[in-house]
């Protein structure tokens, strides 16, 4: 309307540079918060893929009937990683934190994540031993052991557990560097890009 207004006196000078301006003025407002909403919207799509986020939400609804002690660290740069990599990553977490809150007499789950040059997941707890047998095959869904390997292997990555004489149980996932940044269509296997 205002460029209407300015076009329909061609001859008034003034009333042409009144209306020029305000309309640069909400042209630059309308710039403003466009960037706004984008950055905002940026942000939002960070924090729904950042793995420490989604672990944390996973581990307190894991947690809401248990009282046990919860930690989550994180060290080191965190760095975008293959869509695929994070996902394997995520549910393999999850499956360590849910066995971890399942384990009777555990009273506290850490959950660290490492971003050095290989990226590293270490979640630990001080439940009950499990049996090895129980470990590797799995006990009605309750540690599948075996599953998580699988998962790990067709990523690249290695899967440790780490039983201590203290009553701890260590899970450590350990994703190549190399690994975690390559774009889905390059060298990862062809079978995991079909998943």
């Amino acid at each position: 309307m205002i460029a209407d207004d300015a076009l329909d006196a061609p001859a008034d000078p003034v009333r042409m540079r009144r209306a020029i301006r305000r309309l640069s003025d909400w042209l630059g407002q309308a710039t403003q918060e466009g960037q706004a909403l984008l950055n905002s919207l940026r942000a939002t799509s960070h924090a729904e893929h950042d793995l420490a986020s989604q672990f944390r939400r996973f581990a307190e609804k894991c947690l809401i009937c248990r009282s046990m002690d919860f930690t989550l660290s994180v060290m080191g740069e965190i760095t975008e990683m293959n869509p695929i990599v994070h996902d394997e990553i995520y549910r393999i977490g999850c499956e360590a934190i849910g066995n971890a809150c399942k384990r009777s007499g555990a009273t506290y789950l850490k959950i660290a994540l490492k971003y050095e040059l290989d990226f590293r997941l270490q979640v630990e707890d001080d439940g009950e031993l499990l049996e090895p047998t129980v470990a590797e095959r799995g006990d009605a869904g309750n540690f599948d052991l075996y599953e998580m390997q699988y998962r790990a292997q067709r990523l690249g990555a290695m899967l440790s557990l780490i039983r201590s004489s203290g009553s701890e149980n260590q899970l450590i996932l350990t994703v190549p560097g190399w690994i975690m940044i390559q774009h889905a269509s390059s060298l990862l296997p062809l079978w995991l890009l079909k998943l």
